[in-house]
């Protein structure tokens, strides 16, 4: 029976991140913005990151409209790139 691995899923801060900073990596996809190797880049960045307790606490107080992504954020340069195109 073959192992099913998290290293392919999603983290669950990188979704609730994007969705503070109103960007949808699903439809930047399908827009042809980035590509899927960016999105799944972009995933395993967030699952290596060592600030997850920080990310958590920014999370829960900037759920939707934040100002800006949190300089700490490992996807900062992306998620900034796709709020503004």
């Amino acid at each position: 029976m073959p192992v099913i691995t998290n290293s392919m899923r999603q983290p669950d801060q990188l979704p609730v991140m994007a969705k503070a900073l109103d960007v949808n990596l699903e439809q930047a996809v399908i827009d042809g913005k980035i590509h899927n190797f960016q999105r799944h880049d972009a995933a395993f960045r967030c699952q290596k990151c060592s600030e997850k307790p920080a990310c958590e606490t920014w999370l829960a107080n900037n759920r939707v409209g934040a100002a800006k992504t949190p300089n700490y954020c490992r996807n900062k340069v992306l998620l900034e790139e796709l709020r503004i195109g």
